[in-house]
């Protein structure tokens, strides 16, 4: 019977498995801690590491101390592509999400995305990705649940008062692209990979109230490595 472990570097609990993951951002994107479940938002280019048909669901609630916290459902769906004798040439991606937050979903984020990613034997046990990912986001905001200190009357909150902001556009659509690219190395009992990704490639300019800003900008970097013995994985 074979046995499987790893062991992962993450909150706080050190291991032989190590990955790194950092941003540059503007504004939140969700953050799946389950990453292996979620290759799209991660990288593009990962769509191209799958030998089966595989599809992945992850839910996220953040800050969930507090009422209405953040929720991030998504699902993703991955076909790869091979060669008769079941090489890996790449893989295509089907990608949806939606992250809400606030009361009654204050403010909504819906996106669909399909990503293509392509794989460069570079040696036997070498391979270099390169993934590019377009869809779809629709950006929404309700008055409904927004509290301002306009309400506020001698220390006293008033719901039936308005909230005193001109909210020019609660609706906004929006193209997305991000492209990667991943180096993997699975030589005997090493397993090894990096990869770099750029999101939010297209920078449209969009505003709920009245300062339109560019949609934020995001790199990730990660890595990983891994050494196998006796069918075992550290």
């Amino acid at each position: 019977m074979k046995g499987f472990i790893r062991f992962r570097y993450r909150s706080g609990q050190l291991g032989l498995l190590l990955l790194l993951v950092s941003g540059i951002s503007k504004a939140q994107d969700p953050h799946f801690s389950q990453y292996t479940f979620a290759p799209v938002w991660l990288n593009p280019a990962l769509v191209a590491g799958k030998s089966d048909l595989q599809l992945s669901m992850n839910y996220r609630t953040q800050w969930a101390s507090i009422t209405d916290p953040f929720i991030s459902p998504q699902a993703t769906l991955i076909y790869p592509l091979l060669k008769r004798d079941q090489q890996r040439i790449g893989g295509l991606s089907l990608a949806i999400i939606n992250d809400r937050g606030g009361a009654n979903g204050t403010l909504v984020m819906t996106g669909i995305s399909g990503t293509y990613a392509h794989n460069l034997q570079l040696r036997r046990d070498q391979y270099l990705s390169f993934g590019v990912s377009g869809g779809y986001r629709q950006h929404q905001l309700s008055s409904e649940g927004l509290t301002t200190e306009s309400q506020f009357v001698n220390g006293s909150f008033d719901p039936g008062i308005d909230i005193g902001e001109d909210i020019a556009n609660d609706q906004f659509n929006r193209p997305d692209l991000s492209a990667g690219i991943n180096w993997d190395l699975e030589k005997q009992a090493i397993l090894a990979g990096a990869g770099i990704a750029l999101h939010h490639l297209i920078r449209e300019e969009v505003a709920y109230i009245s300062m339109p800003v560019a949609t934020p900008f995001r790199a990730t970097l990660h890595g990983h490595f891994a050494v196998t013995k006796n069918n075992l994985e550290f």
